[in-house]
């Protein structure tokens, strides 16, 4: 069976309904975890090769970056990209600095509109339909270079982990998915670019106070920008989210 993270629009009736709700779910977040899976912090799979280490030090935060060679090879897990490579990024971070509660709250509950707080590009989000309260739902965000994209998003809480430091309190993670859609709630605009991407997020308590953050994407900006050129600047892009991120739990989100 084909995965569904590709780069294709699925359309609202493709979306799993009361009935085989929780069999395309499982098939979506299997897919997903093979991805996650794929980018190891030991040693990633092939395809994915190293690319560019970007150090934070506003933050105190570095961050891994790998792509795929080819959008011939996608990693394991991911489908059709129709051309486009996929791009990750991986970063480490100290509970006692930003405690897994923050990413929780920041990235699983309300992961959309919280967005459009920490991501400067980011202008408008507009919810399209929710298709299970508190899981999935159909979005419309706004970035401000006259683009849009429309995209079904699941944030799952992942099954905990035994902790061999602490028994008594398991490691928790959580997932994130963004799969491009079309809705009949949001057209393509005839003054807007319609990008389109597909992407994974985790979220992973380890050992020693370590929380790991890793998202993988393939994405097509639309409009007249060389594919070259944003598959080029992908990694750097993908990286900037992780300070804007922490200064915007600095100075938002709740205590945990």
């Amino acid at each position: 069976m084909s995965s569904p993270l590709t780069l294709r629009p699925g359309a609202p009736e493709s979306l799993p309904g009361d009935a085989d709700y929780a069999l395309d779910r499982g098939r979506i977040l299997a897919s997903a975890r093979q991805l996650v899976a794929s980018l190891s912090p030991t040693l990633p799979e092939a395809p994915w090769h190293r690319g560019k280490v970007y150090s934070h030090k506003d933050v105190d935060v570095a961050t891994e970056t790998f792509s795929t060679a080819s959008p011939q090879h996608p990693p394991p897990g991911a489908g059709d990209c129709e051309g486009f490579r996929w791009h990750a990024r991986r970063s480490t971070h100290r509970s006692d600095k930003v405690s897994y509660d923050h990413f929780r709250q920041g990235l699983l509950v309300d992961h959309t509109p919280n967005e459009r707080e920490y991501v400067e590009s980011c202008t408008q989000v507009e919810q399209l339909e929710i298709l299970r309260e508190g899981e999935f739902e159909d979005v419309n965000p706004f970035p401000a270079a006259k683009r849009d994209f429309v995209f079904s998003i699941l944030t799952v809480d992942n099954p905990t982990r035994p902790s061999s430091a602490d028994p008594s309190r398991p490691l928790r993670s959580f997932i994130v998915i963004s799969i491009p859609m079309t809705h009949p709630k949001a057209p393509e605009k005839e003054d807007y670019v319609r990008g389109r991407y597909v992407s994974v997020e985790e979220v992973r308590e380890e050992e020693g106070g370590r929380i790991v953050w890793t998202m993988a994407v393939s994405s097509d900006a639309g409009g007249r920008i060389p594919r070259f050129i944003s598959e080029r600047v992908m990694p750097q892009k993908i990286s900037e989210d992780v300070p804007s991120f922490l200064k915007w739990v600095q100075k938002s989100a709740p205590a945990s």
